[in-house]
């Protein structure tokens, strides 16, 4: 029996061709990485709209970042997505996380 695929309305984080480090970030990595259907499974517009804010800042569009920002309708959960403790401004979050490590390579 095959799976049914959910039918996505709203923008996601794949409608921005996210790199695979992006991608290990948002999904897991590895035997834990989540399949694209697993990710949309239950992503509602709010959830998404917060993710492509993080991707969109990592990259450092921030002037687009916050205009997905501003389309959370829930203020509760627009807040915590914005929330400076969400982002690092001296380095980029993704890279570091994946790293495993406090620097980017190459940062003093």
């Amino acid at each position: 029996m095959s799976a049914v695929l959910k039918s996505v309305t709203f923008e996601t984080i794949f409608d921005f061709k996210p790199t695979d480090t992006e991608l290990d970030y948002f999904l897991g990595r590895g035997d834990e990485r989540e399949s694209k259907d697993e990710y949309l499974e239950f992503m509602t517009p709010d959830d998404s709209y917060g993710e492509i804010y993080q991707l969109l800042y990592e990259r450092g569009d921030i002037k687009q970042a916050t205009a997905y920002l501003d389309r959370i309708s829930d203020a509760k959960h627009r807040q915590s997505v914005s929330l400076p403790r969400c982002r690092d401004q001296s380095s980029h979050r993704i890279d570091r996380a994946l790293s495993g490590v406090g620097q980017i390579q190459g940062e003093a």
